[in-house]
C-alpha cells in the first residue's frame, strides 16, 4: 500500500503518511489520509491496523444483527457505565422498540 513522504514535515520531524481507499457500509468509495509518522514502517503499520479494523467492522456488519440484539448489547454495555436511574429510563424506553425488534 502506498506510503508517502510529505514535503511539509511537522516541527518534530514527522513526514510519512499513508493514503488508502476503502468502501463504506453504504458502498461508497472513501479515502483515508493519515496523520504524519516518523518512519515508513510506522506509517505502514498504522495503515495495516486501519485496514484490519475496517475488515473486522465489515464482518460484524455481515452478521444477522437484529434491533433487539443490538438493544440487549447496548443495555449490557451501559449497565456499569451509568447511574441506576438512567438505566431505568433506558429500560422504560424498550417498549417503544418492541414493534421494530425483528429489523436487521
Amino acid at each position: 500500500m502506498p506510503v508517502y513522504k510529505n514535503k511539509n514535515s511537522t516541527k518534530d520531524g514527522r513526514a510519512w503518511q499513508f493514503r488508502t481507499y476503502y468502501h463504506s457500509i453504504e458502498g461508497t468509495k472513501l479515502q483515508k489520509k493519515s496523520v504524519k509518522y516518523f518512519t515508513t514502517k510506522e506509517a505502514e503499520q498504522a495503515e495495516r491496523e486501519f485496514l484490519n479494523n475496517i475488515d473486522n467492522f465489515k464482518e460484524i456488519q455481515n452478521e444477522d444483527l437484529t434491533l433487539e440484539k443490538l438493544n440487549i448489547d447496548f443495555m449490557e454495555y451501559r449497565k456499569g457505565e451509568v447511574k441506576e436511574t438512567t438505566y431505568d429510563i433506558y429500560k422504560d424506553k424498550i417498549r417503544y422498540l418492541e414493534v421494530l425488534k425483528i429489523l436487521k
